[in-house]
């Protein structure tokens, strides 16, 4: 049996592929891993991070002494380009320093959407895709989502480009709060921009009919009490907030930016980033149950094998890297 030793800052998610692989025909098992247990990286075959930082660098020089390949799971692009230019000077240059230290050491890489893979900016010889797998049944409900006065956003309030989706989200409900008296939207999650999207709200026409929830750590029972995810974010290199949704069997409305569209496939509709376009899909879809119903459907089926399609893909890129040189 193949060891993998999985180094992740995003624990959930290495405990979700540990559990999968367990459940899988294949020759592979995984085990969590803290950053005090590279001390024994010798008995495993390969270490697996979800980052190039502290992480990456740590399993780097752990699988440098203990002889074996490391690779990574690459969560986004934008704390490695400074994208949002949240680091200061300094801060950034350590994080190239950091990341071109792993990139040297890293085998193979796996991408969460294609758009990761063109924008993050270093490239490597060995990847593949894979979408991070997580506690796919804790967000199952058996809501029917027959209405559609529940609206919801989950989001990560960290960044000014959520608070902007948000805004967006917003403006575009005002046309529908004017003509659906019993609509109301909710609006969960935490970070540096909550207290300017409370002034917001403060200031917003439908302010009554307006929720902001803050940090939530009950998104399964929020998800299902909710009819509709309405999701719009101008920076994204997945969303999994649009997965737990689809677990849920709640239809969504999305932004075509980033890696959202990815995300969402067949299981909602995707709009502009504009207050225009999420009046007009959010209007389709509260009109038309049969729709939403059909959507709610997709998302179910698809979130219902979404941990093993993934977890086969790390495998596949795990082959790669433990065999490939002796089938060249």
């Amino acid at each position: 049996m193949t060891r993998v030793g999985l180094l992740y800052q995003k624990e959930r998610h290495a405990r979700a592929l540990a559990r999968t692989l367990d459940r899988l025909p294949v020759d592979y098992t995984a085990e969590v891993l803290g950053l005090s247990d590279l001390s024994r990286a010798k008995t495993y075959d390969l270490l697996q991070t979800d980052e190039l930082l502290r992480y990456g660098a740590s399993a780097a020089v752990a699988g440098e002494l203990a002889d074996i390949p490391v690779t990574t799971h690459l969560q986004g692009w934008a704390d490695y380009a400074n994208t949002h230019g949240q680091y200061s000077r300094r801060m950034h240059s350590l994080i190239r320093a950091l990341s071109v230290v792993s990139r040297h050491a890293v085998a193979g890489v796996l991408y969460v959407t294609q758009i990761t893979k063109e924008r993050f900016p270093y490239s490597f010889d060995r990847y593949g895709y894979s979408m991070p797998l997580f506690d796919v049944d804790s967000y199952r409900t058996d809501a029917s989502n027959t209405d559609a006065r529940t609206l919801l956003t989950v989001t990560n309030l960290r960044y000014q480009e959520k608070l902007r989706g948000v805004e967006t989200v917003l403006d575009g409900l005002k046309p529908l709060f004017e003509t659906h008296d019993d609509l109301r939207y909710r609006i969960a999650g935490g970070g540096e921009q909550l207290d300017a999207l409370r002034e917001i709200v403060s200031a917003y026409p439908y302010a009554d009919r307006v929720s902001v929830l803050g940090f939530r750590d009950d998104v399964p029972q929020l998800l299902a009490s909710a009819d509709l995810f309405v999701y719009v974010s101008y920076l994204d290199s997945l969303a999994m907030t649009v997965l737990e949704a689809q677990a849920a069997g709640v239809p969504v409305v999305a932004s075509d930016c980033g890696g959202v569209p990815e995300a969402v496939a067949d299981s909602g509709l995707l709009c502009p980033p504009t207050a225009e376009g999420v009046s007009e899909t959010v209007r389709t879809l509260v009109r038309n149950n049969e729709l939403r119903a059909s959507f709610a459907a997709a998302g179910r089926k698809r979130m219902a094998t979404h941990n093993r399609r993934q977890a086969h893909r790390h495998v596949a890129l795990w082959e790669n890297v433990l065999h490939s040189d002796c089938c060249e």
